[in-house]
């Protein structure tokens, strides 16, 4: 099972609660009356979720506005909503066609590219939009989080300040920061960072779930189970993850308070029952729950699955799953390292 934080972990942090944040478009008292009141319609409905209205007063107010940029923009965040990905491309395609310096655009379309991953068309919008603003948070943010998935961390970090400088309530890039903190190996500060994002609100379940793996990684079982606890009963994009990790947690925690080898199958069973194609971290908590229940011929067979699953270039976790196997062959269950004492 891999506990460390992944470098691509908050890929599509900002694609969809940013572009909703950041859509406000102010409808200017000059505009003719029925775009200004499709704009306030439009952004009302985008705030209160009824993504169905928002894009069907945009499709209508385009037909009689087609030069609008606000509102094709808007209609790229209603996209973006839902995750169609493409449309809201074409949409800030248009938009940026109106006005190139249409920095809202820019940004749903970076957001867009790199949901896609196409993280040079995303760089390129983005540097676009630091080139208008320089110290715009919400590009800053995404430009850090690509230079984090590219392993540019030090430049990352730099980005990532200034974001919080210029903005210091973006939850996004304080738990953008904690991901580049993870990944330079100062897990403290990125506890702190997501400490942080969840007193801001907004990204909670992103913060939460870096939080847990933080824990994980610093062998603080209780904290991380709470936390993929709360993600799990949460029925978020994240309850999946949440599922896995939960599972190994209540298999191989150290601590015997901890560990409970009956949930922990249920949960490894679900994870696996859930998907379409063999997923390597299921299968692993799988073997490693059934191995704590003493099934070392089910943990057999569910780790040789495991490691089936598992792409050859992930060689550090196919050599920790063969291990396992050799230990399930000798009668022993996997545990996880004690954490080591506080400083």
């Amino acid at each position: 099972m891999r506990t460390a934080v992944s470098a691509r972990h908050t890929l599509a942090l900002l694609l969809i609660a940013l572009a909703l944040s950041d859509s406000r478009l102010d409808a200017a008292s000059e505009l003719h009356p029925d775009l200004a009141r499709a704009l306030v319609q439009i952004e009302s409905a985008l705030k209160l979720g009824d993504v169905p209205i928002a894009r069907a007063i945009a499709d209508q107010a385009i037909i009689a506005h087609p030069k609008s940029c606000q509102l094709w923009t808007l209609r790229a965040a209603a996209n973006l909503a839902v995750r169609d990905w493409s449309s809201a491309i074409a949409d800030c395609t248009v938009a940026l066609q109106i006005d190139p310096r249409a920095v809202l655009a820019l940004n749903h379309r970076g957001g867009a590219y790199l949901a896609q991953d196409e993280p040079q068309k995303a760089l390129a919008d983005f540097e676009a939009v630091l080139a208008i603003e320089p110290r715009h948070p919400v590009a800053l943010t995404y430009r850090a989080q690509i230079r984090r998935i590219k392993g540019d961390l030090f430049r990352a970090l730099e980005d990532a300040n200034l974001a919080i400088t210029s903005d210091s309530n973006n939850a996004a890039a304080y738990t953008e920061r904690a991901a580049i903190r993870s990944a330079l190996g100062d897990v403290t500060a990125a506890l702190e960072d997501c400490s942080s994002a969840l007193t801001i609100g907004g990204l909670r379940e992103h913060a939460q779930h870096l939080r847990g793996m933080l824990f994980l990684q610093q062998g603080n079982y209780p904290r991380a189970r709470d936390d993929f606890e709360e993600l799990l009963a949460g029925g978020t994009e994240f309850s999946a993850t949440a599922r896995v990790q939960l599972a190994w947690i209540l298999a191989t925690a150290p601590d015997a308070d901890v560990r409970d080898g009956a949930r922990a199958s249920r949960l490894a069973h679900e994870a696996v029952a859930r998907t379409t194609t063999p997923d390597a971290s299921a299968l692993d908590a799988l073997a490693a729950a059934a191995a704590e229940l003493g099934d070392f011929t089910g943990a057999l067979a569910a780790a040789h699955r495991a490691v089936s699953a598992t792409p050859p270039t992930q060689t550090k976790e196919l050599a920790a799953r063969r291990e396992r196997i050799d230990a399930y062959l000798a009668g022993h269950a996997h545990r996880l390292p004690t954490a080591p004492p506080a400083p």
